[in-house]
C-alpha cells in the first residue's frame, strides 16, 4: 500500500473526493459480488488439477476488452460481451474439447487453433496475438515448473502476499509493474484475479491464506470510469480531454499509473468504511461488487490503454 500512497500523494492528474466515500460505501450492492466460478457448471465439474490449470490459463488472457466492443459470444441462448465473452469462449472450448486441460496438449495448441477458439461471428478479440503469447508463456512456465510441483508450491504458501510474489516471479506475463517518479509501483491486477480464483476454488489454498485480508484490489479501466462518473475520482482538464478524445494513454504513462493507484486507494478506503458494519469484509469483495456495479454504468468515459496487464 505504501507504493499506492506514494502515487496518490504525488499525483498531478487524479485527485480523490474523500467526502463522497462514506455515502457510496453505504450503497455498495454485495449481492452482485458472487465469484464467477460459482455460476459456471462446467468449471465446478473439473478436477482439482484441471481447475488450477484452467484459472492460470484464463487469467493469462483476461485483459483489454474496451477495444473489443464488437466481440460478442453466444452461449446457451445468451449473448455475452467483454470478459464474459472470454469466460464463455473458454467454457465452450473445454466442453467441446477444443481445449484439453493437459499441459502437453496445451503446449501443442497452435496459434491458429487458439484463434479458432475465440473466433465469434468472424470476429476475434483485439490483441489476439498478445493473448496467445501470454497463454504460451503461462503454459511453458507451468511445464518448466511441472504441474505437480506447481500445486505443491501453491499449497506450501501461507499468505496471499507470498502467493502474489511467487506467481509474478515465475509467470512474467503476470508481473504488472511500472516506474513512477523514481519508484517501482506494483499493480499485479491479473495476478490478484488469479489468487481470488485459487482462493475461492481450492480448500487447501483457502485454509492456508485464511482470508484475503491484505491483498489490494484490481486496477483496471472499468472501476475508475465508474468512480469518476459518481464524482469520487477527479481528473485534471488535460486528462479529461485525453479521455474524451479517446486518445491512447501508453501503459506506464504517469496519467495511467495515477488513475490505477487512485482506484486502489479508494477501494481500500471503502473497505475501511464497510468494516464498521461488516468486520470480515475484504478488498477483494469490495472490488468484485464495485466492478459488477460499474458494468451497469452506460457512459464511455474510460481511459484507453492497450495492455496485457488489464
Amino acid at each position: 500500500m505504501n507504493d499506492i500512497l506514494y502515487v496518490v500523494n504525488n499525483s498531478d492528474n487524479v485527485k480523490i473526493n474523500k467526502e463522497k466515500l462514506k455515502d457510496f460505501a453505504n450503497k455498495i450492492d454485495f449481492e452482485k459480488g458472487i465469484h464467477w466460478s460459482k455460476e459456471n457448471q462446467m468449471f465446478q465439474k473439473l478436477s482439482t488439477e484441471e481447475k488450477i490449470l484452467y484459472v492460470f490459463i484464463l487469467e493469462s488472457i483476461n485483459f483489454c476488452f474496451w477495444s473489443s466492443y464488437n466481440w460478442l459470444v453466444d452461449y446457451k441462448g445468451e449473448t455475452y460481451h467483454g470478459s464474459d465473452s472470454l469466460f464463455y469462449s473458454m467454457t465452450k472450448a473445454v466442453e467441446n474439447k477444443s481445449i484439453i486441460l493437459d499441459v502437453n496438449e496445451l503446449l501443442n495448441l497452435s496459434e491458429e487453433q487458439f484463434k479458432n477458439i475465440f473466433m465469434s461471428n468472424n470476429i476475434l478479440p483485439d490483441m489476439i496475438e498478445e493473448r496467445y503469447k501470454s497463454f504460451r508463456n503461462t503454459v511453458e512456465s507451468i511445464n518448466n515448473i511441472g504441474l505437480d510441483k506447481l500445486i505443491n508450491d501453491l499449497y506450501s504458501i501461507m499468505t496471499e502476499k507470498e502467493l502474489e510474489e511467487y506467481i509474478c516471479k515465475n509467470f512474467k506475463s503476470y508481473d504488472d509493474k511500472c516506474e513512477y517518479k523514481g519508484r517501482m509501483i506494483h499493480f499485479n491486477k491479473r495476478c490478484r484475479l488469479l489468487i481470488g480464483d485459487l482462493y475461492y476454488n481450492n480448500k487447501t489454498i483457502r485454509e492456508n491464506t485464511k482470508a484475503l485480508e491484505t491483498m489490494l484490489g484490481c486496477a483496471d479501466y472499468r472501476i475508475p470510469q465508474y468512480l469518476h462518473d459518481i464524482g469520487i475520482l477527479i481528473y485534471s482538464k488535460e486528462l479529461e480531454n485525453t479521455i474524451i478524445n479517446k486518445e491512447l494513454i501508453p501503459y506506464g504513462d504517469n496519467k495511467e499509473i495515477e488513475i490505477r493507484a487512485a482506484t486502489l486507494y479508494v477501494l481500500e478506503k471503502l473497505k475501511d468504511i464497510v468494516k464498521e458494519t461488516k468486520p470480515n469484509i475484504t478488498t477483494a469483495e469490495i472490488d468484485n461488487a464495485v466492478w459488477r456495479m460499474s458494468r451497469t454504468n452506460k457512459t464511455d468515459f474510460i481511459h484507453h490503454t492497450k495492455s496485457i496487464y488489464y
